[in-house]
């Protein structure tokens, strides 16, 4: 999973729960976000996710993340936490990946999550993790 190193810790701990391995690419200074032109290195063979991170209100630059993505067959699973209502090109963040995590949680990021644009097969597998994880199984 590629995404870049600042987040909230539950960004790449998920990824790490789930048996992922985290490849970081760094940020462009502009917006703080995930730069775009970073992204083509840091693809393994065995890379199945680009994560980038909308912060502090902005998005990221989707579009060239988005078009390596469908290059090289990788999912967009955008993090949208810290960005509620931001829009790229007149996309509200959170509509334009493969999928989606927000946050309702007053103080973190990540206490209480929504999944956006899930296919049948992807909300049943996430269901199925938010359940084990809110009962401890």
């Amino acid at each position: 999973m590629i995404t870049v190193p600042n987040t909230f810790i539950a960004t790449t701990e998920a990824i790490t729960l789930a048996g992922g391995k985290i490849k970081f690419v760094d940020i462009n200074i502009e917006d703080y976000n995930m730069d775009p032109e970073k992204i083509k290195s840091a693809i393994t063979d065995k890379t199945r996710a680009i994560i980038p991170v909308h912060l502090f209100g902005h998005s990221a630059d989707m579009d060239p993340i988005l078009e390596i993505a469908k290059k090289y067959n990788l999912m967009v699973i955008e993090d949208a936490a810290q960005a509620h209502g931001a829009e790229y090109k007149k996309k509200t963040v959170g509509s334009i990946g493969d999928l989606a995590c927000f946050s309702f949680y007053l103080c973190s990021n990540y206490h209480v999550k929504v999944w956006l644009n899930l296919p049948r097969d992807l909300y049943r597998a996430a269901y199925r993790i938010m359940i084990c994880n809110r009962y401890a199984i």
